[in-house]
């Protein structure tokens, strides 16, 4: 099973929210985020569907792996 990489494209619209906001505080040196209640819900929702779907992923049957072949000989010295 390939592994994708998390990308801004892939993250749920709350997720890509709260990254951005995230790196506007960093940017601008803010020590603090505050976040509304909608916000925050939104982003506990969010989250908890990325948990549940790495816990179908770890319970998911693995794929047949596809088995390799390798001959060797000796070759000439």
């Amino acid at each position: 099973m390939a592994v994708n990489p998390i990308t801004k494209s892939s993250l749920g619209f709350h997720s890509a929210n709260f990254s951005g906001k995230v790196r506007l505080m960093t940017q601008s040196q803010n020590k603090t985020l505050t976040l509304t209640a909608d916000d925050a819900r939104n982003l506990q929702s969010e989250i908890t569907e990325l948990l549940a779907k790495i816990v179908s992923l770890e319970n998911a049957p693995v794929e047949s792996q596809e088995n390799v072949v390798v001959n060797m000989d000796g070759g000439r010295f």
